[in-house]
């Protein structure tokens, strides 16, 4: 969720993994102590999205003054310094998960030791069956709030169901009025925007980064006319007859290379929410011709078994304008 309203999470998507450890590690910490956090947790999950989706942090200074990002919009309109937004952020994020472990610590009292480090791991692997499907199916974050608030609206005391009530009622309100009124769609890895932009012109983008276009042939960089053209004039006009495309995205490449008479075409795209848009908007078409196979894998997944031999083998799109995993800051090309 954060790393697809902020644009600064997006590249390093480890800075909330910390904060849920760092909160984790002080909930546990608290646990003997009076103050009870959980108290306040509907209350501070509720201003962490608001903060997020109204104020659409700025991070165009990054870009103008230092360079260190090259994707993006130009900026937010509310102008907060990105050094704040990210204190606000990590620090709500940090209480968010201490006012859950503490109250997990104070459950675990009452098991022997060995027996409550079994539940940990066990709601551990639940955790991860329960998000990987979830993302598989392409769910979308506004769902995990609704579990979020009628799990703790069932937790709460009387004294905060009221603020649980409170969080449900105002982050449905928030995800309502900021909801995209363009194609909005919910990959396992990413959240995919596309909006028409001429008659035959479809802007997608990932996570609010402009990723790529969809167009008819020509209208394009003459990058995507090269192989068909000078390349086939250096094999003496003898055209390609099987072609490989890697992140083939939303079947511009795929749409240049049926232009050109190929006679077969494997398309390989890891993100189905990105093939799906192609197969929906890209004003050729291409995905439906039956001269092409599309392949939702991993472009190295694919080469070490794929059946070729290919005339031409394509790197279209295989930038994933976010990070490898959030154990490090490599990006996927």
């Amino acid at each position: 969720f954060t790393s697809a309203e902020v644009l600064y999470l997006g590249y390093f998507s480890n800075f909330i993994l910390m904060s849920a450890f760092l909160g984790i590690g002080l909930g546990f910490l608290l646990a003997g102590r009076k103050i009870d956090l959980f108290d306040h947790l509907p209350l501070i999950l509720l201003f962490l999205v608001a903060f997020v989706v109204v104020t659409r942090i700025d991070a165009s200074a990054l870009r103008e003054d230092s360079g260190q990002l090259f994707f993006g919009f130009a900026g937010s309109k509310a102008r907060i310094p990105l050094a704040l937004c990210l204190v606000v952020i990590f620090s709500l994020s940090t209480l968010i998960f201490a006012s859950i472990a503490q109250e997990t610590g104070r459950c675990f009292r009452h098991y022997k030791p060995l027996t409550a480090y079994s539940i940990d791991i066990a709601g551990s692997l639940f955790g991860i069956v329960a998000f990987t499907t979830h993302s598989y199916l392409g769910g979308t974050p506004l769902q995990w709030f609704i579990v979020a608030a009628l799990a703790i609206a069932v937790l709460a005391t009387r004294r905060t169901l009221f603020d649980a009530i409170l969080m449900g009622v105002g982050g449905a309100l928030l995800f309502y009025v900021t909801a995209p009124t363009v194609y909005s769609r919910w990959a396992p890895y990413q959240r995919i925007d596309v909006e028409k932009q001429g008659e035959q012109s479809f802007r997608l983008s990932a996570n609010g980064i402009g990723h790529q276009t969809m167009v008819p042939v020509g209208h394009k960089e003459p990058v995507y006319d090269y192989p068909y053209r000078e390349v086939v004039a250096l094999r003496d006009g003898k055209p390609f007859e099987t072609v490989l495309v890697i992140g083939s995205g939303g079947g511009t490449d795929v749409s240049y290379a049926l232009h050109y008479g190929v006679g077969w075409v494997d398309a390989v795209e890891i993100d189905p929410a990105i093939l799906a848009a192609g197969r929906r908007f890209h004003p050729a078409q291409p995905y439906a011709d039956p001269r092409v196979r599309a392949h939702v894998t991993d472009g190295r997944a694919f080469m070490q078994r794929a059946q070729g031999p290919y005339d031409l083998i394509i790197y279209a799109l295989p930038d994933s304008l976010a990070s490898f995993s959030n154990l490090s800051n490599i990006r996927l090309e």
